[in-house]
């Protein structure tokens, strides 16, 4: 699964039509779509990382974008799209094999008829892993002596779980423990139980986690028939209606906060990212399964502002700090989440990689099709690649359960 990639948006006849059908759009309709842009939740995350970076480019502002840096950045990752003849083969999602999409369903139950069941439950069960991922997908830096824990050893505990399900589990029809009636009675010790054989490092802030597991499991319980399935086929296959119903459903995927002077900020990091993620596993399903999470408008997700993608952009020169923030996030201090250092940072990272996406696509031809998801997980690769080689300077440092 390491070339399994998403396919690209031209090749989705959804978009098609709608390409076509925006050609024809009456005065009516586009007041609609204009209306509705003020609903959505990725154009929010746009419109006020704008407005933000405007705010913030007066004298000295602690964040600012450096365009000759990021037409540089722009440069490199054309070269990186071309020597892969393309985006058909740039920024797998699962590149280090890390994800369950159960294609590894054994064979050991086939006597008594539980290995179909297996077969048929596999779109369910693929969806509940990655809203578990994303449930559980923030802050892996504060443990108690400040090891590192990859997201990667989340990624592989999780999947390692679910497996082990389906060779003991299943078999003896035990529970399977990321259903949604599982999650939402998940207690603290049996979280800690499912994760201690898997993981090196414990999680840090482990009873929040799981409230916002049994978060997860009673929403999908009340709101959608206890089904993952149900709840994605309620978006129609468009991304954008997705990541509004998760954040109608979930509390805890709500990430928002207010600035000093009083404007609303929204990034939805989470909730943007867990349609990303069924977007890329579901693109791993055969045949008609891949079709439920094959979204026609994946162009509207924004990158997903959380540490990595920042702590590059910096490193390259295009997100540029003031000497008094440079000097807290060299130095590991904790900068407050909602603080406008924070919000700088995360608003700077969305307006640069939209940037990006926009003069990568000016300066290729292939490609023409690349969007904020896919630009994302390649800066995310490059720098989890050069973090674990101590090429980076530090991330910045905020306590927070969105991401």
């Amino acid at each position: 699964i390491a070339s399994c990639n998403p396919r690209l948006l031209s090749s989705s006849p959804h978009l098609q039509s709608s390409a076509n059908t925006n050609m024809k759009l009456t005065k009516e309709e586009i007041e609609k779509q204009a209306m509705s842009e003020t609903l959505s939740p990725c154009a929010n995350v746009r419109r006020t990382a704008k407005a933000i970076m405007n705010e913030c480019q007066r004298p000295n502002p602690s964040v600012r974008i450096d365009n000759s840096s990021l037409d540089a950045l722009a440069d490199k990752i054309v070269q990186a799209i071309e020597a892969q003849n393309g985006l058909s083969n740039f920024a797998a999602w699962d590149e280090g094999d890390w994800h369950y999409i159960g294609d590894k369903t054994p064979g050991s139950c086939m006597s008594n008829g539980v290995s179909d069941s297996l077969l048929l439950g596999r779109d369910e069960r693929v969806a509940l892993y990655v809203l578990t991922l994303d449930a559980l997908n923030f802050c892996f830096w504060p443990t108690p002596d400040r090891t590192k824990i990859p997201y990667e050893v989340l990624a592989v505990a999780l999947r390692k779980i679910v497996e082990a399900w389906e060779v003991d589990g299943a078999c003896a029809e035990k529970a399977f423990p990321l259903s949604p009636d599982s999650l939402a009675h998940l207690s603290v010790q049996k979280f800690e139980e499912l994760l201690r054989p898997h993981m090196p490092v414990m999680l840090p802030e482990l009873e929040e986690r799981c409230r916002l597991l049994n978060e997860l499991g009673r929403g999908l319980i009340v709101h959608h028939e206890a089904s993952a399935m149900t709840m994605i086929q309620k978006a129609g296959g468009s991304a954008e209606l997705l990541v509004s119903i998760l954040l109608d459903t979930f509390p805890g995927f709500r990430d928002a906060c207010v600035t000093a002077s009083g404007r609303q900020a929204f990034f939805y990091k989470r909730a943007q990212i867990t349609v990303a993620d069924l977007w890329a596993a579901f693109q791993c399903l055969p045949g008609d399964l891949s079709a439920a999470c094959d979204f026609y408008d994946c162009d509207k997700i924004t990158t997903f502002a959380d540490y990595r993608v920042p702590q590059l952009l910096r490193h390259y020169g295009v997100l540029v700090y003031s000497d008094a923030l440079a000097q807290k996030v060299d130095s590991n201090t904790e900068i407050p989440a909602g603080s406008m250092d924070e919000i700088y940072i995360r608003a700077g990272t969305v307006v640069a990689v939209d940037r990006l996406v926009d003069k990568v696509k000016e300066k290729s031809e292939v490609a023409d099709q690349l969007n904020a998801i896919q630009m994302d997980w390649h800066l995310w690769q490059v720098g989890e690649k050069m973090d674990m080689d101590d090429e980076l300077a530090p991330h910045h440092c905020t306590r927070t359960t969105f991401y």
